[in-house]
């Protein structure tokens, strides 16, 4: 007996119908076989020489200026002398011709000594 409801499943379908729907899935989940899976390959790691590796540089080489007379080039061409007061994460202080100046490293293209 079908007919069409607006209450569910249950009124489309007899109570015979629904226990023969659920028994038929139920054994339809039991027959399928586990999913296998492939091992996923890791990659290998090479291990580098003491005499590969490359030779570390100090995080700071601008601290050791500090007290010295330098040259700036900036990233605008701009030349810029004086003796370094300074330094901290992102500038420089430096004193130019009696005037103190902040510069920020990013704007430096090199600095000479």
């Amino acid at each position: 007996m079908c007919y069409w409801g607006v209450r569910g499943i249950q009124d489309i379908y007899t109570p015979e119908e629904l226990e023969k729907y659920y028994r038929l899935r139920e054994e339809k989940k039991l027959q399928k076989p586990p999913i296998q899976r492939k091992p996923e390959a890791k990659p290998k790691i090479e291990e580098k020489t003491k005499a590969e590796e490359k030779p570390k540089i100090r995080e700071s080489t601008t601290v050791d200026l500090v007290g010295r007379r330098v040259k700036i080039f900036m990233d605008d061409g701009e030349k810029i002398e004086g003796n370094v007061i300074e330094v901290a994460k992102y500038d420089m202080i430096i004193d130019c011709g009696g005037r103190r100046l902040i510069i920020f490293k990013h704007s430096m293209k090199k600095i000479e000594l």
